[in-house]
Parts: structure tokens; C-alpha cells; sequence
């Protein structure tokens, strides 16, 4: 079994596990696993700060696109909460370029200046790498 394929079959408690504590409800999801009020609360963070962005890209917009890729099967999601309402998330996809393991990560948090909240973020994104359980290669 390859690397990614490893890590693509971690059930999502081992991966849960990692997380250091934190005052924000923290919730691990797949793509299929997350609930669709996340999802649509995530779709709409994406849409409405990065849309124009899009736009002016030579890739442009498409929500249609947007909304696959987001939910493509080997995504997953972190989603941050504070008293219900989704803050922000980060998503990752670990897969396979040009025959070399790599991360897809996009984090997405508006208002990230408050305080603790994106200390809280960058600890949990980068927090099962300093524990050596990462992707691997030091």
C-alpha cells in the first residue's frame, strides 16, 4: 500500500487523536462524512472572499467546479466552531503528482486575527507532523 494510500485509509479518530485542545469545537470530517450545513457554510466562506479572485484568474469562476473539488472523495475537512456558528476550516487532500506524495491544503478563516484563533488553526494543521506521524519524510 502506497503512502497515500495509507493515510487515505486512517480512519478519521486516528487522525482526530492528533489535535491539540482547544476552546473552538474542532470537527474531522471526510467529504461524504460532513455534514451539509458545514459544507455550505464552507462553500459559502470560499465563494464569497475568493470569487472575484477567481474571476480575474485566468481559471475564472465556477461554482459547479468549486463544489466538486471541494467535494472530492479523498478530501478532508477540519471545521472550527464557536458557540455553532462555523469560524473557519482548513481541507486537505494528500494524494499522488508526477509520482510524488503531496498535500493539497487550503485554509480558510476570516477574521483570523482574533485572538488564539489562529494559533489554534496552524497548531492543529501542523500539529501530527511535529509528532512524527505526518506524511512521513523528515
Amino acid at each position: 500500500m502506497s503512502l497515500v494510500e495509507s493515510h487515505n485509509a486512517l480512519p478519521l479518530g486516528s487522525i482526530l487523536s492528533l489535535l491539540p485542545a482547544s476552546s473552538l469545537n474542532i470537527t474531522l470530517h471526510t467529504s461524504s462524512t460532513l455534514p451539509p450545513e458545514a459544507f455550505a457554510a464552507a462553500f459559502g466562506l470560499v465563494q464569497g472572499n475568493m470569487m472575484e479572485m477567481y474571476k480575474r484568474s485566468s481559471m475564472g469562476w465556477s461554482a459547479a467546479k468549486k463544489r466538486e473539488e471541494m467535494l472530492h472523495p479523498a478530501m478532508r475537512y477540519l471545521v472550527f466552531k464557536e458557540d455553532e456558528q462555523v469560524k473557519g476550516f482548513t481541507s486537505f487532500m494528500v494524494t499522488e503528482e508526477e509520482g510524488v506524495e503531496v498535500i493539497y491544503w487550503f485554509v480558510f478563516f476570516p477574521g483570523c486575527g482574533e485572538e488564539g484563533l489562529t494559533g489554534t488553526v496552524m497548531s492543529c494543521s501542523w500539529h501530527p507532523r511535529r509528532r512524527g506521524r505526518g506524511m512521513g519524510r523528515n
